[in-house]
């Protein structure tokens, strides 16, 4: 995941505020690729979201956090969908948010 999740961010960077890149690579840096990076795109599933979002919520993450992550995620893998990497978006399906 880490791969298409690098790829996103150079995309959607043109449309978004400096300011707004960096606040999404620090989410993306410090929550979402050491939780995910290491599974392709097509690998990931609502249960590995519902894990992610239970363990950042175990560990203090505000709900607000999550709901963020949350929020990257489902964008992130909106866009392998329109790549034609995968056919769903599993984020659509999670459902641990705090």
């Amino acid at each position: 995941m880490e791969s298409v999740t690098r790829k996103w961010i150079t995309l959607v960077s043109r449309n978004l505020s400096p300011t707004t890149v960096r606040g999404y690579m620090g989410w993306i840096d410090r929550k979402i690729v050491p939780a995910l990076g290491m599974l392709p795109l097509a690998d990931v599933t609502a249960a590995h979201l519902d894990r992610l979002y239970r363990d950042l919520t175990v560990r203090g993450s505000a709900p607000a956090s999550v709901r963020q992550v949350h929020a990257i995620i489902r964008r992130i893998i909106n866009q392998g969908m329109k790549w034609g990497w995968v056919e769903s978006n599993p984020a659509l399906l999670a459902s641990h948010l705090s």
